[in-house]
């Protein structure tokens, strides 16, 4: 019988929240995970006030959706709740523009919702069955439909928990290679619009993963977070070759099989067995799904990857939106690039696989990484 320490191993989206939360607790580091978030403005008064957090992963809300966490910050006296919606991509990769803003996976819209939600509790009215907006609910965003909750005592529990908290805040948690607040970009879609943004846009904020490793409160090398981000982050890429996003991306669309190359097929067919492996990880509840007709594969409503044909330059690429989630190590400059896909308001990283010695490379090296 073999000696060994018992432990739980994290994956997913959510093993990453659950790793951090595990770290946080073991490192009493409450307030300084508040302190890692780059706000939209000025760091709110009660994160240096803090003495204790409850933290409460996956809180499944109903038609308000599921944060990822949901944070209640304790001062001596009162307490505030943060929203927590992860991602392992970049903000730029993980929001919907204005045009698909009613896709509820993507970070804005959840961060909406998030505030939906806040908007009903604390509401006033409503029982214990239900907590729903009114018809003439104050969406902040594009209007769908007037949401709810409708658990019976959980109901009630909720209104316990958050009905009479002294602040409601909102934070992305992503991959972004610096903390800078996405939300001072005019260019990308807020979570709330018009008078909405303006009267709580101070309430956001964005958090990485690197701050907290930079700030030594969770560690890829061990501890609980490290299992996860083993198999879910990029590597940290921060050199001088490190792929950036550009105002002018390379726009790469596919061609039908019949117009591919015969020497290019069987790198197709390599591709093929290997990106979903890549992606799989990208969320642990959804199913990566292939669309063969494409070489698209999506979870949820987002395109994960493609595998496109270059006929300019005869050469097969594998566009990946996990931002520089393939080690750089294994890859050359020069076969790396920015594109976009057709119809696509998101920018990948694009790889190019001239030879099976490419794809054979490119396959040792990511099972040398994950091993």
């Amino acid at each position: 019988m073999k000696n060994g320490t018992s432990k739980v191993l994290y994956y997913g989206e959510s093993g990453l929240v659950a790793g951090i939360v595990a770290d946080v607790i073991a490192a009493k580091a409450d307030k300084r995970l508040l302190e890692c978030v780059v706000w939209n403005g000025k760091q709110p008064d009660f994160v240096r006030e803090v003495e204790y957090c409850e933290y409460l992963p996956e809180f499944k809300l109903g038609e308000f959706g599921s944060p990822d966490l949901i944070i209640i910050a304790h001062t001596f006296n009162a307490k505030f709740v943060v929203f927590v919606e992860a991602k392992v991509v970049s903000y730029a990769n993980a929001k919907a523009s204005e045009a698909s803003f009613r896709q509820a996976r993507t970070i804005n819209v959840q961060l909406a919702l998030d505030r939906r939600f806040k908007q009903a509790v604390t509401a006033g009215a409503g029982d214990n069955i239900e907590i729903a907006e009114r018809a003439d609910y104050d969406s902040g965003i594009v209007r769908d439909k007037a949401r709810s909750l409708r658990k019976g005592g959980f109901v009630s529990y909720c209104r316990k928990l958050f009905a009479d908290a002294d602040g409601f805040y909102y934070v992305a948690l992503t991959t972004d290679a610096e903390a800078q607040s996405p939300y001072d970009d005019d260019d990308v879609l807020k979570a709330l619009v018009g008078a909405a943004w303006e009267s709580e846009k101070g309430a956001f904020g964005l958090l990485t993963y690197g701050a907290l490793i930079d700030a030594g409160i969770v560690s890829r090398e061990e501890g609980a977070f490290a299992t996860a981000a083993q198999l879910m982050l990029p590597i940290d890429d921060t050199g001088a070759d490190k792929l950036v996003y550009t105002s002018n991306p390379t726009t790469v669309k596919g061609v039908k099989l019949d117009e591919w190359s015969e020497d290019k097929k069987p790198l197709i067919d390599a591709l093929t067995r290997l990106v979903p492996c890549l992606i799989g990880a990208v969320a642990d509840e959804t199913e990566v799904e292939e669309l063969t007709g494409s070489y698209s594969y999506r979870v949820g409503n987002i395109v994960y990857a493609r595998i496109m044909y270059l006929q300019n330059e005869n050469t097969v690429v594998l566009a990946l939106l996990k931002d520089e989630n393939i080690p750089q190590y294994v890859y050359d400059d020069d076969k790396r690039f920015v594109c976009k896909l057709v119809n696509s308001d998101k920018q990948y990283i694009g790889y190019k696989f001239y030879s099976e010695d490419d794809i054979a490379r490119f396959r040792e090296g990511i099972d040398e990484y994950f091993a």
